[in-house]
C-alpha cells in the first residue's frame, strides 16, 4: 500500500479505503488519465519513429558511464553525432545547447535529477526536440512515458534494434556470432560482431564494475541505505547488456524500495553483499575468458 499511495500521488490521482470487519476493504483508485492511441508497431514498412528528417545530432543523458558509454560508440559507429552527458551538475549546461540536437534520450534518474526534471528543462528552452525515456522501472510503460510528455520509451536493458527503429524507422538483422559474439549477444548487434569493439566494451565495464562494487559494499558499511539504492539504480541495467540480468535480483529490488525502505527490508545488507560476490565473479569471468 506504501507504494501504490506513492505512485498514486506521483500520478495526481486519489485513493480511498473502506474497511469492515468480517466482511473485507475496498480500496478504490481515481486517476487523471486519459486514453492514448500509441502505435507499438514497428517493423521495416514503418516510416520511423521519429518523422520529418531523420535526426543526426544526439544528447544522451546517462550516468551509468560503462552504458552511456556504450550506446555513444554504437550511435557513433551508425554514422551519429552523439554528446553524453553523465553527471547530473553537467545537466543544465547541455540544456541551454538543446537546440543544436535533433533528439535527446534521457535515463529516468541523474542522481538528484530525475528524466521528468530534465524534459521540463528542456521543454523551457524547446518545444519541438523529440525526447524519449530510457528506464529500468517496471512501472513505466510507454502510455505513461507519453502522458508525461514524453516522446516514447525504451525500456533497460537496451534494445539496439528498437534504438534504430526509433532513429531510422528501419531494423537492424545481426548475424550468429561465434563465441564471444554468442556470449555477448547484444554486443555483438551493436558492434555487428566486431571483435575487438566488444573486447573494448568489456574491458571498460571490467574497471567501473570493480570501482562501482567496491563503493556499494562501502556504501553497506557505512549502512547508507539511500545511496546505495541509488547506485544499484545505476549499474543493474548494463549488467542485463551483458547477458547477467539474471545475477542482479536484490540490485533490482534495492532499486524499487522507496528511500527510507530499510525498515521494510532488514535483510538489505546480507542480500546485497551476496549479490556483489555474484558480480564479482561474473567480472573475473570475463577477465579470465575474454580479455
Amino acid at each position: 500500500m506504501y507504494v501504490t499511495r506513492g505512485l498514486v500521488d506521483s500520478l495526481k490521482g486519489e485513493i480511498s479505503l473502506i474497511s469492515e470487519k468480517g466482511k473485507g476493504t475496498t480500496v478504490t483508485i481515481r486517476l487523471p488519465v486519459t486514453q492514448i492511441k500509441y502505435n507499438t508497431e514497428m517493423d521495416q514498412s514503418s516510416e520511423g519513429v521519429v518523422s520529418g528528417t531523420p535526426p543526426e545530432k544526439i544528447l544522451l543523458f546517462e550516468d551509468d558511464t560503462s552504458l552511456g558509454n556504450m550506446l555513444r560508440e554504437y550511435l557513433t559507429g551508425n554514422g551519429f553525432k552523439v554528446k553524453l552527458c553523465s553527471n547530473a551538475s553537467d545537466v543544465k549546461g547541455f540544456i541551454r545547447l538543446i537546440s543544436s540536437f535533433d533528439i535527446v534520450f534521457t535515463d529516468m534518474q541523474m542522481g538528484e535529477i530525475t528524466g521528468l526534471d530534465i524534459l521540463q528543462l528542456i521543454r523551457e528552452k524547446n518545444d519541438h526536440i523529440p525526447v524519449w525515456l530510457m528506464t529500468a522501472y517496471d512501472e513505466y510503460t510507454s502510455e505513461l512515458a507519453l502522458q508525461y510528455g514524453f516522446n516514447g520509451l525504451i525500456t533497460k536493458p537496451v534494445s539496439m534494434n528498437q534504438l534504430l527503429v526509433i532513429l531510422t524507422g528501419k531494423k537492424v538483422h545481426t548475424r550468429d556470432g561465434a563465441t564471444l559474439s554468442g556470449r555477448f549477444p547484444q554486443l555483438a548487434a551493436m558492434f555487428n560482431e566486431d571483435t575487438e569493439a566488444i573486447k573494448d566494451i568489456l574491458s571498460g565495464f571490467v574497471q567501473t564494475s570493480h570501482k562501482d562494487l567496491d563503493e556499494l559494499k562501502e556504501l553497506i558499511r557505512r549502512d547508507r541505505f539511500k545511496e546505495a539504492r541509488q547506485l544499484c539504480h545505476r549499474i543493474h541495467p548494463f549488467y542485463g547488456q551483458l547477458n547477467a540480468g539474471h545475477l542482479c535480483d536484490a540490485l533490482r529490488k534495492m532499486d524499487k524500495f522507496p528511500g527510507d525502505g530499510e525498515k521494510e527490508w532488514p535483510e538489505w545488507k546480507e542480500e546485497l553483499l551476496e549479490t556483489i560476490g555474484k558480480l564479482e565473479s561474473f567480472r573475473e569471468t570475463i577477465r579470465r575468458d575474454f580479455l
